[in-house]
Formats: C-alpha cells, structure tokens, sequence
C-alpha cells in the first residue's frame, strides 16, 4: 500500500477557494463585487487611532517602495559623478561613506515627503 501525503498551506487554500467564490459570480455581479470590495476598503481602517485606510496604507507603502527602488537606481547611474565632487572636496576615504550617506538622505526626504490623499465619490 502507498501512503500519499498532499501538504496544502492556508494561503494556497485561501486562494483556491477565493478564486472558486469570484467565478461563481456573473460577470455583472463580480464587477459589483470588486466595486463593494473597493468601497470597503477606502472606509476600513485597521485601528481605532489610524488616520489612513487600510487601502491607503498599502497603496502608499508600495509607491514609497517603488521610489525608493528608483531613487537607488537613481543614484547608482550618479554615482561616479558624485564620487568625483566627494574625492575633490573630502578626499578619496570618504567617498563611500558620503555617498552612502547622501542616497539615505535622499530616500528618506523623498519618501517622508510622500501623501496619498484618496478623495473618491463612489456610487
């Protein structure tokens, strides 16, 4: 006799199941679905003492995700530019340090700087 073992995580479980509920739906009614969802989720918050809503609060962590990716990207293309005014005025031991410094710097103005502000009118 064989022993089969099947090992299904809760997140695949999750997912299959709520694949399975979103076809069963008309196409009409997935659309209502989606826009209830969305209306959800632009009132929810997490906590009683939030001022964003949970919709808000993950859109705007992964824009600051994505402007922090290009801000490296950024810097990473300047580099030598900023090597080269950093080893005129400092010396060549402070290069690294300073430009390391200056991309931390920038990240943290540029994404400290960043507001989602989500004034929608739903139907």
């Amino acid at each position: 006799m064989a022993d089969i073992k099947l090992e299904i995580g809760e997140a695949e479980i999750r997912n299959v199941i709520a694949i399975a509920i979103a076809e069963s739906f008309s196409p009409e009614r997935q659309k209502s679905l989606i826009r209830d969802i969305v209306r959800a989720h632009l009132q929810y918050k997490s906590g009683p003492y939030d001022k964003e809503t949970l919709l808000g609060k993950v859109v705007g962590e992964q824009i600051r995700t994505i402007a922090v990716e290009e801000i490296s990207k950024m810097m990473q293309e300047n580099k030598e530019k900023f090597a080269v005014i950093v080893r005129n005025l400092l010396g060549k031991t402070f290069v690294d340090s300073v430009c390391l410094q200056l991309e931390d710097a920038i990240k943290s103005i540029t994404v400290s700087k960043i507001r989602l502000i989500a004034n929608m009118e739903l139907e």
